[in-house]
């Protein structure tokens, strides 16, 4: 059931920088994409505020004054969500190098990367996972 709903559900950059990271670095699959998901939702964002909104309203409970403020919310709860869980926030311990994030960008590129709103190339993946480590 779990693969007819991400068939036609689609998926996106945390999931396939969680491939990357798995395939590369043995991070189990849940736990990659939980440390990418607040990334990868900020990068998003511009392109998803209704979304996000609509998921920072629904997890924090409460209204806001805008769409924008809710989306932000959304985001800093799944932040607050994968603290409390001792998620890693970045990709640090894992101690990748600088010069290896062309292959992770190039190992992150299946088939999930499609799905993600925002299309980046290599080179800004690159930059994107820059931050990170």
């Amino acid at each position: 059931m779990s693969g007819i709903t991400l068939a036609n559900s689609g998926l996106g950059a945390a999931h396939g920088i969680a491939a990357g990271l798995g395939a590369l670095y043995g991070v189990p699959h849940g736990e990659a994409c939980a440390i990418m998901l607040p990334h990868v939702m900020r990068l998003n964002l511009p392109v998803c505020t209704a979304l996000y909104a609509e998921i920072g309203r629904t997890l924090c409970g409460q209204t806001f004054s805008d769409d924008g403020q809710a989306a932000k919310a959304a985001v800093k709860k799944i932040e607050d969500m994968c603290a409390y869980l001792s998620i890693s926030p970045d990709l640090k311990h894992l101690f990748i190098k600088k010069e290896e994030l062309v292959a992770l960008a190039q190992a992150s590129l299946g088939s999930s990367m499609s799905g993600n709103p925002v299309q980046l190339s290599v080179e800004e993946w690159v930059t994107f996972l820059e931050k990170l480590i």
